[in-house]
């Protein structure tokens, strides 16, 4: 039982010193960047807000949900030059230049956005589109008969 204490004491400050280094880093690089809220502020999803605190930001719109007032989601979106699509409850489909983003994120009356323009990823349900099974199983050119898997490799 002595031998157990012994190995678990350094193991668990190990952990906590760690832990306390991670968290200390975090809050002196969110004070040198001049950050004022090491979350993203206005509810700005975390990928969003990484992309536009970047500086490359464009004059092109980007599709966002939002989630506050809707009466001043609409108000707003058209203030900074944007396009409000529709709504459901109290989540707004808007369309807004990248560079207003952050500053409408700052807006009262939002509560949260998300960016969904997001890069979608295939599946294995695309599989055998992608490649060609369907036209090597039914004999589609150049192709003189189709190939099931039997007798194929001789």
């Amino acid at each position: 039982m002595l031998m157990s204490r012994r190995f678990y004491l350094p193991v668990v400050l190990l952990f906590f010193s760690v832990m306390f280094q991670h968290v200390w880093a975090q809050n002196t690089a969110a004070v040198s960047s001049g950050a004022k809220n090491v979350t993203t502020g206005a509810g700005v999803d975390l990928r969003l807000h990484r992309r536009l605190s970047q500086g490359n930001l464009k004059d092109e719109n980007i599709s966002l949900l939002v989630k506050g007032d809707l009466q001043q989601i609409e108000a707003l979106t058209l203030k900074f030059g944007g396009v409000y699509k529709n709504a459901y409850g109290n989540i707004a489909s808007i369309e807004l230049p990248e560079k207003n983003v952050l500053a409408f994120a700052a807006s009262q009356g939002i509560q949260k956005i998300e960016n969904t323009s997001t890069m979608g990823r295939q599946l294995m349900d695309t599989s055998r589109i992608r490649n060609n099974v369907d036209s090597v199983q039914l004999g589609f050119a150049p192709l003189t008969a189709g190939l099931k898997g039997k007798d194929v490799v001789g």
